[in-house]
């Protein structure tokens, strides 16, 4: 049965399809490997003892890359015509054939068909790259290829390390150390590397049938159609980009490998134990690219992150650098692996997923061309800088020179890329963020975002949770501010006017049908209460000019950042303690659905991941609103073990990281001399006079209300079922240059109706609740609950 796999949600017949072409792949490194580490020796042994010419060991590495670069063109045309699972397996059956072949070369002690048989097994690889990279994709999708490709990487390098450790120690030490000849040597090993070859066959024929891409017939110019390929891909500048940075990898890791080889001569000073010293000296090089692939595989889980490439240049530069100094140093030969794998794993990716699919093959083939144009530039340098008597430090100032070029260049290319990479990392250090609904957002098209506005950082936040890149609406005076509108700028904020609505909306709606995701702030001010402000309604003139889904973000967990209006002010407090656990909660497209109500559920979702205990999440939302802070000192009414007594007098001061004192009953003398700069009374009816003496000593008074309406100074907490549902606090004086009122206080209300809960006509509901509040309760545009006169409110 052909399968066709969905791009975006891969089945599990699919992903063991992967697993199995993972391990294949694998298996196919480790047998290449397992004999080169052991051919290579051999040649240099056969050459000291005057049985093979000098410098054997470069025209075995020329082996390894001549059939890249003669059958790429062969290879991509097979990977395109033909269903690429069954080029997978033919080629692994093909392996399979050559190492049997070259174990009889060995036997027969022939130079001539041991470097035949390492050109076969070249040729074999050269064969099979496209169709195993290329059919990746088809198995996993774009989202998930960045991951995908982390994986590969990792395995196939971690095989190759294993390949080129054992069949180095192998022929060492139990070959030539126990006495054997050097052609015995190479000969018991090679015979044992046959099962692996079994191993490869069963596990590419465990890769599903995938379809083909009915490409041309084979004609004789295919064969020799290299520059052609070669056009075809340059004339896209990403393809081509991408190419061109795989191969300064490949060229960077042959020419470092070679280096490797000449450190382990110069340190055994002869035959015996070279082989070894060889493959423990690049071990900490493949080992770093392990650890890197998959590192890259994880931070590109979500997405391909190509600001990637810019550390990952930058950290071979480094470790080349500084190996100038100290040669053969394993941890730095180990941070140019991990860098190395940083560039690569996301250029594969880039190179995949761009690729037409019915020329994916093609265009896999011609990289690989490029790559070992690069391996051989890469051989002939080497070996020139070598026969010139250019000392190891020199050549690693080489390599250093040429990674510090291109990460230059890279940088200069993708300087968004990167800092918005950067700014990601630095949000999750010092937020932790919890995420929900994120496989909502399209992959693709215009998608306006419109979210809640809890300070200053919103923006960073909103953009280390959304998968793409997010452009945001901002007012067109920031833009005349010079470190503010550069900034602005670099990362394509979209400019709107306070003045010209017309404008705006036409510059927002460009760039949501050029197919970028554009967030708006619908309050148009940043909280100052903790809840929700006034909606503005210019964003559904937005969506509607641009003929865009509009979808929700909800930030929770945000109050009491220095970048908020906890404490009374913005900025000028001192930060809570890393990491800073903040939920975002992403919608459905909310169509024509009243956006306060979206965001209401979007609450509830946030609150549920925060805390599923009805009583710890009660205090979670009284922590996210202006009734004190961390700073705050509480003096709370409790009244023995009920539940609003435990969300007030323990759990809402304990989230707030406040200081509490409990008590029976309050009273003045209690809050004598500042020790409380908060005070919670459980109802204030007949207490008018405390409540004054409280107020005038400059204290903040709330009061636990049933009926929602305190005595005058003190402000009201609406409680229902022993939970608090509403809150009321002083008007926040300090005003955004927005100009926009957000009253913290409305006679005659219930309040503001906190975060957490859901309003609709017949009621009120919310994860803390038994079950849901009836009644005929109204919801203004602020966000304040009232009951009708002559209501009762029924639980």
């Amino acid at each position: 049965m052909l399968v066709v796999v969905n791009d975006l949600s891969p089945g599990r017949r699919e992903w063991a399809s992967f697993w199995a072409l993972n391990g294949m792949q694998g298996v196919n490194a480790f047998n290449d490997n397992f004999a080169r580490f052991i051919l290579v020796p051999l040649g240099i042994a056969l050459a000291a003892q005057g049985l093979a010419f000098r410098g054997i060991e470069y025209a075995l590495a020329l082996m390894m890359v001549l059939p890249f670069v003669v059958f790429a063109p062969l290879a991509g045309w097979m990977g395109d015509r033909f269903q690429k699972s069954a080029v997978i397996r033919v080629s692994s059956l093909f392996q399979f054939v050559v190492l049997g072949g070259l174990g009889l070369a060995l036997a027969a002690q022939s130079v001539w068909g041991m470097i035949f048989a390492f050109f076969l097994l070249a040729t074999q690889s050269a064969l099979l790259s496209p169709a195993k990279m290329g059919v990746v994709k088809e198995l996993v999708g774009s989202s998930r290829l960045g991951f995908a490709n982390g994986m590969v990487e990792g395995t196939v390098i971690l095989a190759i390390l294993l390949g080129q450790i054992i069949g180095g120690l192998w022929f060492d030490q139990w070959g030539l150390e126990k006495g054997l000849g050097v052609w015995e040597a190479a000969l018991v090993p090679v015979q044992w590397v046959l099962i692996g070859g079994v191993l490869s066959v069963v596990l590419a024929w465990m890769v599903q049938r995938t379809p083909a891409q009915g490409g041309e017939k084979f004609r004789a110019a295919i064969a020799l159609s290299h520059a052609r390929d070669l056009r075809k891909l340059s004339e896209d500048r990403v393809l081509w980009r991408s190419a061109l940075g795989i191969a300064f990898f490949w060229g960077f890791g042959g020419f470092l490998q070679l280096l490797v080889i000449q450190m382990a001569e110069e340190r055994t000073g002869g035959v015996v134990g070279m082989g070894t010293e060889t493959a423990l000296t690049w071990l900490p090089v493949v080992l770093g690219i392990v650890a890197g692939s998959a590192l890259a595989s994880w931070i590109c889980r979500r997405k391909n992150e190509l600001g990637l490439l810019v550390f990952g240049g930058g950290l071979m530069a480094l470790g080349m650098f500084l190996l100038v100094f100290m040669p053969g140093s394993s941890l730095l030969l180990m941070l140019a692996g991990l860098g190395g794998a940083l560039l690569l794993v996301p250029l594969n990716a880039l190179l995949q997923d761009r690729a037409k699919s019915e020329e994916r093959g093609a265009v896999i083939s011609a990289s690989n061309l490029c790559n070992n144009l690069a391996g051989i530039g890469a051989v002939i340098l080497q070996a020139g800088l070598k026969v010139s008597g250019l000392p190891v430090r020199g050549q690693f100032l080489v390599l250093a020179v040429a990674c510090a070029a291109v990460t230059v260049y890279l940088l200069r290319l993708l300087p968004r890329d990167f800092l918005r990479l950067t700014a990601r990392g630095v949000i999750r250090s010092v937020y932790q963020m919890r995420m929900k609904g994120v496989e909502k957002i399209p992959e693709a098209g215009g998608v306006l975002l419109v979210s809640n506005h809890m300070g200053y950082a919103d923006a960073f936040l909103i953009s280390a949770a959304c998968p793409r890149p997010v452009r945001f609406l901002m007012f067109s005076d920031f833009f005349e501010k010079p470190l503010v509108g550069s900034f602005a700028r670099f990362f394509g904020a979209v400019p709107i006017s306070r003045t010209r609505a017309k404008e705006a909306i036409r510059q927002a709606a460009e760039a949501l049908e050029a197919g970028d995701v554009v967030c708006i702030f619908p309050e148009g001010q940043i909280s100052r209460t903790g809840g929700l402000s006034k909606l503005q309604k210019g964003y559904q003139m937005i969506a509607r000019k641009a003929g865009v889904p509009v979808m929700a973000a909800y930030m929770d967990g945000l109050w009491g950042s220095i970048f908020g209006f906890a404490g009374g002010k913005f900025w000028r407090k001192w930060p809570r303690p890393v990491r800073y656990g903040v939920s975002v909660a992403f919608s459905e497209p909310v169509e024509t659905r009243d956006l306060r109500t979206v965001f209401q559920e979007l609450s509830v979702e946030t609150l549920t991941m925060r805390s599923e205990d009805p009583l710890t999440a009660n205090a979670l939302q009284l922590a996210q609103v202006n009734i004190g802070w961390r700073e705050s000192r509480f003096l709370v009414e409790t009244r023995g073990d009920d539940d609003l007594s435990i969300i007030t007098g323990q759990r809402w001061p304990e989230r707030l990281g406040a200081a509490v004192e409990t008590t029976e009953e309050v009273s003045l003398g209690q809050v004598a001399g500042g020790r409380a700069d908060v005070v919670i009374l459980r109802g204030s009816t007949g207490r008018e006079d405390l409540v004054k003496a409280l107020r005038d000593a400059g204290v903040g008074v709330w009061s636990l209300e049933e009926s929602g309406r305190a005595v005058a100074g003190a402000f009201p907490l609406w409680v229902q079922e022993e939970r608090v549902i509403a809150y009321s606090l002083p008007d926040p004086d300090c005003q955004t240059e927005t100009g926009l009122p957000q009253p913290g206080f409305r006679e005659g209300s219930l309040g503001r109706l906190l975060p957490g809960f859901v309003w609709a006509e017949d009621g009120i509901s919310g994860p803390v609740l038994k079950k849901k509040l009836e009644g005929s309760w109204t919801l203004d545009l602020d966000g304040f609950l009232e009951l009708g006169a002559g209501e009762v409110c029924r639980t």
